[in-house]
C-alpha cells in the first residue's frame, strides 16, 4: 500500500469519522441529560403544587369541597368578604397561570401539562363563578390552557343543539365537534318556553335523552355555546344554566363524564316532559 494514500486520505478520513462519532455522542450525552434537568425541573413544579401548604387548601375545596363550602368560596369573591381567602385563591390561580405561560412559551409541552396538572386544571372549569374570575381578571393563560385541555371532551346535548331539532346553532356545533352516540342522563326534563331544561335526579326511572359529541375545537365552540346558552363570563349570576360535567350512558350501556347545560332556576310551576325527550314529548305534566 502506498503509504502517502495513508497519510494523506485514509488518516483525515479516520480522524473526521471519530470526531463525528464523538460529537454524536457528545450531543446524545448533552440531550440525556437536557432531559434529566427537566424532568428534576418538572417534578419540582410538581412537587411545589403539591407539597406546600398554601395551595392544598384551594386545592381540596375545589376538588372535593362541600356545596355550602364552594358556595362560601363564591360569595367571598362576588361580595369581597372575606379578602385572606381570595387571596389563597389567586395564589393558587397564578401557580397555574405560570404553567400556562411555560406552555404558551413552548418551554413545556402540552402533553407534560396532562401528566401533572389536567384533572386540577379542569376542576377550575367545572365552576361556573372560577370562569367569570379567571375572565374578569386577566387570567388569560389559564382560560386558554383549559379549552386547549379540553379537546377531546364531550358534551351532551338534549334540547335545540341536538341534530334533528333543525337549529341553526347545531350547524356550529357539528362544525367543531362529532357526534358519538345517543345518550342519556339521569335527570328531569322541563318545558322552558321553545327550549327545555334539564335538572339532575336520583330517580332511576328519571332519564333525558340526548345526544353526546366529542369536541374538536373547545376554543372555537364552548364560548360561542356559552353566549348562546347564555351563562358564564359576562352574564349576570344566577344565570339560567350552567355548564357542569355530568356521568352520561351511551346506548351501548358505556359511560363518560361529559359536559352539560343544566336548568338553574326553580322548576316549580313548569311543565314536566315525563318522556324525557324534547324532540318525543309523549307526556307533560
Amino acid at each position: 500500500m502506498d503509504l502517502s494514500i495513508v497519510k494523506d486520505i485514509i488518516i483525515p478520513i479516520a480522524a473526521i469519522l471519530a470526531a463525528a462519532v464523538g460529537g454524536f455522542f457528545s450531543l446524545y450525552i448533552y440531550f440525556e441529560n437536557s432531559k434529566l434537568r427537566k424532568a428534576e425541573w418538572l417534578y419540582s413544579l410538581f412537587e411545589k403544587f403539591f407539597c406546600e401548604s398554601n395551595y392544598a387548601e384551594i386545592r381540596q375545596l375545589i376538588d372535593y369541597g362541600s356545596e355550602a363550602e364552594i358556595q362560601k368560596l363564591a360569595a367571598a369573591i362576588k361580595n369581597r368578604s372575606d379578602i385572606a381567602l381570595e387571596e389563597r385563591l389567586v395564589n393558587y390561580l397564578n401557580f397555574f397561570e405560570f404553567i400556562a405561560n411555560l406552555w404558551l412559551l413552548k418551554q413545556v409541552h402540552i402533553t407534560e401539562v396532562k401528566m401533572m396538572f389536567e384533572y386540577y386544571i379542569k376542576r377550575l372549569g367545572d365552576h361556573q363563578f372560577l370562569n367569570a374570575y379567571l375572565a374578569d381578571n386577566g387570567f388569560e393563560g389559564v382560560r386558554k390552557l383549559t379549552l386547549a385541555l379540553q379537546k377531546g371532551d364531550h358534551i351532551f346535548v338534549y334540547g335545540t343543539l341536538r341534530s334533528d331539532a333543525k337549529n341553526e346553532m347545531y350547524k356550529l356545533l357539528a362544525k367543531h365537534a362529532k357526534l358519538v352516540s345517543k345518550a342519556s342522563f339521569p335527570g328531569k326534563l322541563f318545558k322552558i318556553d321553545y327550549y327545555p331544561g334539564a335538572v339532575p335526579s336520583e330517580g332511576t326511572a328519571d332519564k333525558v335523552f340526548g345526544e353526546v359529541y366529542e369536541i374538536i375545537e373547545p376554543e372555537s365552540i364552548l364560548p360561542l355555546l356559552d353566549k348562546y346558552e347564555e351563562c358564564g363570563p359576562g352574564f349576570e349570576a344566577p344565570t339560567e344554566y350552567v355548564r357542569e360535567r355530568r356521568s352520561v350512558t351511551l346506548t351501548d350501556r358505556r359511560t363518560l363524564t361529559s359536559w352539560i347545560y343544566i336548568y338553574n332556576r326553580p322548576t316549580e310551576g313548569l311543565q314536566q316532559i315525563t318522556s324525557g325527550d324534547f324532540l318525543k314529548p309523549d307526556s307533560t305534566r
